[in-house]
C-alpha cells in the first residue's frame, strides 16, 4: 500500500480511537453520533468521493486487500464482502464506499445509511456484534443518527486498538 493510502487508513483510526476517548475518559458530553453524521456528511459523502459499495466490489475494487501488500492478510474475499453482502440482503441499507484518492480501485472506509426506528437499529448492532466475534480481528462501528462508519482490522491491528483502549484482546 501506498504511503498516503495507509495514513488515511492509520488517519481514520485514530479518530475512532479519539472519538471514543473523547466520550469515555470523563471530558464534557460529547455527541458522538453528531459527530459520526457530521463527518460523513460534510467530509466523505461529497461528490466524486463515494461510489456504492455493492458494484464497487463486483468489479474488482478493494477495501482492505491492496494490491500492493501481498503480505497483509487477506480479507475482503473470504470476510469482508459476504458481511457486506448479508447485511445488504438482511437489512437491505445504502451502503458505499469512500475512495482512496491516491489509489485508484481502493477504498479506505464503508459507510452505511442506518434503517429508521430503534427496533432496526438494534437488530443491525446485533447482527454486527455477532460478525464481530466471527470476524478475525474487529470490526470497529461509529454509529451517527443517520449514518453507520465501520472498519475492519486485522488482529494485529486489534491488539494494537486494544493495547490502546487499556482492554484484553480477548474482551
Amino acid at each position: 500500500m501506498n504511503s498516503s493510502a495507509f495514513l488515511v487508513r492509520a488517519a481514520a483510526v485514530a479518530a475512532a480511537l479519539t472519538l471514543l476517548c473523547l466520550t469515555s475518559c470523563g471530558e464534557p458530553e460529547i455527541d458522538l453520533e453528531e459527530l459520526v453524521d457530521r463527518r460523513v456528511d460534510e467530509e466523505w459523502m461529497q461528490p466524486g468521493m463515494y461510489v456504492d459499495a455493492g458494484p464497487f466490489f463486483e468489479e474488482g475494487g478493494h477495501y482492505y486487500d491492496h494490491p500492493e501488500m501481498e503480505d497483509r492478510p487477506q480479507l475482503d474475499e473470504q470476510h469482508i464482502i459476504p458481511l457486506l453482502t448479508e447485511l445488504r440482503e438482511e437489512f437491505d441499507l445504502p451502503q458505499y464506499v469512500v475512495l482512496d484518492d491516491q489509489t485508484p480501485g481502493v477504498a479506505w472506509a464503508v459507510v452505511m445509511k442506518l434503517p429508521p426506528g430503534s427496533g432496526a437499529r438494534q437488530a443491525l448492532h446485533e447482527f454486527l456484534d455477532n460478525a464481530d466475534k466471527q470476524f478475525p480481528g474487529m470490526i470497529l462501528q461509529e454509529w451517527g443518527q443517520e449514518w453507520l462508519s465501520i472498519d475492519f482490522l486485522n488482529e494485529e491491528e486489534e491488539k494494537f486498538v486494544r493495547a490502546g483502549w487499556g482492554l484484553d484482546a480477548q474482551e
